[in-house]
Order: C-alpha cells, then sequence, then structure tokens
C-alpha cells in the first residue's frame, strides 16, 4: 500500500511539495518539477521563500503561517509564485501539516494545481460582460436621444410642407 501512495504522489497532475517543519523543502514530484522550471536537486534544501513573488504583503504569509502551525489546520487560498524563468503563475493551493504519534507536526504539504490561464480567461469574460453591458446601455442613450429627435424632426417636417404650401403663419413658424 505504501508504495502505491508513493506512486500517487510522485504521477500526481499537481505539484506536490513537501516540507520540514521549518519550511525546508525535502521532496517535489515531477509535476512540480515542470511546473517551476527547476530541477529535483535545485529545490531540495530550499525553503518555500524561492517562490516568493514579492506580490503578497508579509500578513498573508503570516495568516498562512498561524493556520498551518497555530491552528494546526488546512490552509487554501491562491498564492502567485515566481517560476525559474521569472514567471509569475496564479496556483490555487491547499496547505497542511502532518502528525506524528506524539502529535508533533513533522513535515507540511503543499498541493498546488495552476490556474493562471483559467484566471485569465476569466477576467478575459469579465472585460467582455462589462464591454457587452456598456454598449447595451449606450444603445439605451442613444435611443432616448433619438426618441425626441424624430419627434423634433416630424414637426420641423410639416413646418417645411407647411412653408412650401405658403399655408404657414408667422406666428406658426
Amino acid at each position: 500500500m505504501s508504495d502505491r501512495l508513493s506512486q500517487v504522489v510522485k504521477q500526481t497532475p499537481l505539484s506536490t511539495i513537501i516540507t520540514d517543519p521549518n519550511g525546508v523543502i525535502e521532496y517535489v514530484n515531477n509535476h512540480t518539477l515542470k511546473l517551476t522550471g527547476y530541477f529535483g536537486g535545485e529545490l531540495i534544501g530550499q525553503t518555500m521563500r524561492i517562490f516568493n513573488s514579492g506580490i503578497h504583503p508579509k500578513s498573508f504569509y503570516e495568516d498562512l503561517w498561524s493556520t498551518i502551525t497555530h491552528k494546526r489546520s488546512f490552509w487554501r487560498g491562491t498564492i502567485v509564485n515566481r517560476m525559474k524563468n521569472g514567471d509569475l503563475r496564479d496556483c490555487a493551493s491547499t496547505i497542511f501539516p502532518i502528525f506524528n504519534t506524539q502529535n508533533e507536526i513533522i513535515n507540511f504539504v503543499t498541493i498546488q494545481d495552476d490556474v493562471t490561464e483559467r484566471k485569465m480567461k476569466d477576467r478575459l469574460f469579465l472585460m467582455q460582460t462589462r464591454q457587452a453591458q456598456m454598449g447595451e446601455m449606450l444603445s439605451m442613450i442613444a435611443h432616448q436621444w433619438r426618441q425626441p429627435l424624430a419627434i423634433m424632426s416630424a414637426l420641423m417636417s410639416r413646418q417645411k410642407i407647411n412653408i412650401m404650401l405658403e399655408r404657414a403663419t408667422l406666428d406658426e413658424i
């Protein structure tokens, strides 16, 4: 069973990172290497700070660390990570502690899914939706302007016909 679980972790299509209680990387699966662009030897022994993008405030990491160490619970959220080539990737992340028989934290597991493209598509869809709403609003405004202009145009046409037929008086004009 242990070999099967090991194969699951190795072959999962999600980035899986195991660290010691201080956040020093002890294990990364192949998907992590593919996602980050690093070789395994470059990550083992490094802290998770190697992925720090500089995007998140210090309080973001303090909250994450408090959740997994003091509350001893799962942390879920999106972290913007910096890859080896400098690219920033949005990673939907779950981080949780592993306990020994004395209920002490012996490891942390980080499971990440790259959602960068999905987030870009969502932003594009939102932008297109807003543009469609703006177009609809402009259409309604144009309609509101055309209504009184059409009435004025009809009155002017009638007046023009009256002038041409010499039926208009100076007071009507």
